[in-house]
C-alpha cells in the first residue's frame, strides 16, 4: 500500500526537511542486489531480504538542530505503525554552496509492514 507509506512519510517529515528521492526495492530484484553491493563496499549496514523504501533528502538548520531534527524523524518513523523497522543507511554535512542554508544530507531504508507491502 504505496498511499499509507507515503501518507505516513509526509505526516513524519518537519517543515525544514526536503526528501528528494523515494525508491521501492522488492525482495530479490536487481535494484536490491547492487544496493547490498553497494552498501557492503560502503560500510557494516545489515541489508534485509525483505521490501524496503528508501527515503534519500536533505534536513536544513544549523548543525545541532539538522542533526535533532533527523533523530526525531527517526525516532517517529521507528514509532510508526505503517514501519517495522528503520535503518540509518548514512548522513553527511551539505556541501558548500549546495544550497542557501547549511544542513545535512540523509539516506534512511524504512521497512514497511507486511500490511503494507506491495
Amino acid at each position: 500500500d504505496f498511499d499509507r507509506v507515503f501518507s505516513e512519510l509526509a505526516l513524519l517529515v518537519a517543515d525544514n526537511t526536503a526528501i528528494s528521492q523515494i525508491s521501492f526495492t522488492a525482495k530479490g530484484s536487481e535494484d536490491e542486489e547492487k544496493e547490498e553491493e553497494d552498501l557492503t563496499r560502503g560500510g557494516k549496514v545489515d541489508v534485509s531480504n525483505m521490501e524496503r523504501v528508501k527515503v534519500v533528502g536533505q534536513i536544513f538548520d544549523a548543525s545541532l538542530k539538522a542533526q535533532i531534527s533527523l533523530k526525531t524523524l527517526l525516532q517517529d518513523l521507528k514509532k510508526s505503525p505503517a514501519f517495522i523497522n528503520i535503518k540509518l543507511i548514512k548522513s553527511s554535512p551539505l556541501d558548500e554552496g549546495e544550497f542557501n542554508s547549511p544542513g545535512l544530507n540523509f539516506e534512511i531504508y524504512v521497512f514497511p509492514s507486511p500490511s503494507n507491502s506491495a
